[in-house]
């Protein structure tokens, strides 16, 4: 699993250069142990950016200092045997997020329908037809590859399957293979292997339920920021109450999950799944 860490600090930087081009970052820094830590992190990584900017060493404004820590807010975290295997993380739009080691979710989206008057008219239809056609390939992996065990559930928009026979790894060839056979978004894909971990949705997207996006977003730089942020996720949580983000509908093969890995789909289960309206 890539770093989650527990504290964050958030620094603003300008910097002036020789040709008088003014460049404007904000960088984060993070520690596992404390907060003093993750401040230090984000002066030595804001000096570091400063030298590559006056070498010219970075030229585009819009160049994101990358992060190579996951900057979500932790929920929650399963710990087994002395090992961190699973983490519930709130993403930057205020979903609860899964990251686990070991179980492997593949979410698979519905073929995208060009926009225009037919494709209003008979959204239904054709929903209905992407929704047989991502069966057929679900149906023809299980055929191809009967070994394997998972279970099927219906999401908004597509399909989320979580692999039920072993544990895996971010970086198995297995999984790989999985993600092409099955069509999983490459972008999904990318993240599996950037965030070396398996990811999954367990709330609902605030646009989904009407909602507004988060005021402010995580770390907050001021106490009024989070105040603000957290009146606005009571009532998120409230609308989300009302829906589910998936339907468990079957499993395939014969499940044979480590203790680890079944706490997981625990979680995921309990936090994301029921019989209400889908978001």
């Amino acid at each position: 699993m890539n770093l989650i860490p527990l504290y964050w600090a958030r620094k603003k930087l300008e910097i002036k250069t020789d040709d008088d081009e003014l460049y404007e970052y904000t960088v984060y820094g993070w520690s596992c142990s404390n907060q003093d830590a993750a401040e230090q992190h984000a002066e030595k990584r804001s000096q570091e950016l400063k030298k590559r900017v006056l070498d010219h060493d970075l030229k585009s404004k819009s160049y994101g200092y990358l992060c190579t820590a996951i900057r979500e807010e932790v929920v929650e975290t399963v710990i087994d045997e002395g090992d961190l295997q699973t983490v519930i993380t709130r993403n930057r739009y205020g979903a609860l997020v899964l990251n686990s080691n070991h179980l492997l979710i593949a979410d698979i989206d519905l073929p995208k329908t060009k926009p225009g008057f037919f494709a209003s008219l008979f959204g239904s239809d054709s929903k209905e037809r992407g929704r047989a056609q991502v069966l057929e390939v679900i149906e023809r992996y299980h055929q191809n590859n009967p070994s394997r065990s998972f279970a099927l559930y219906h999401t908004k928009n597509g399909f989320r399957l979580i692999f039920l026979d072993k544990d895996y790894r971010f970086d198995d060839q297995e999984v790989h293979k999985a993600f092409n056979d099955l069509n999983v978004d490459p972008l999904y894909s990318k993240l599996t292997q950037f965030q070396k971990c398996f990811r999954a949705r367990l709330t609902p997207k605030p646009w989904r339920l009407y909602h507004p996006n988060p005021p402010n977003s995580f770390p907050f730089e001021t106490e009024d920021h989070r105040i603000v942020y957290q009146r606005w996720l009571e009532e998120y949580n409230n609308k989300s109450n009302e829906f589910s983000v998936c339907r468990k509908e079957k499993v395939y093969g014969n499940p044979n999950l480590s203790a680890s890995a079944a706490k997981a789909l625990d979680v995921h289960d309990r936090f994301s799944c029921g019989t209400k309206a889908l978001a």
